[in-house]
């Protein structure tokens, strides 16, 4: 997905959390940023589901 009109935010992780991303970057080559928006698609999806 190519990111148009995007907006910077500043996310705070637990060192777990930081590592075991990383880990997935590295492995699936997919940047970081790509999988926050996913998460947070994810996140609005299932809030907007119980509205």
């Amino acid at each position: 997905m190519a990111a148009v009109n995007v907006k910077q935010v500043i996310a705070y992780l637990t060192p777990k959390q930081h590592e075991a991303l990383k880990k997935l970057t590295a492995r699936t080559r997919v940047p970081m940023a790509a999988y926050f928006r996913e998460a947070i698609d994810d996140l609005l999806a299932k809030h907007k589901a119980k509205s």
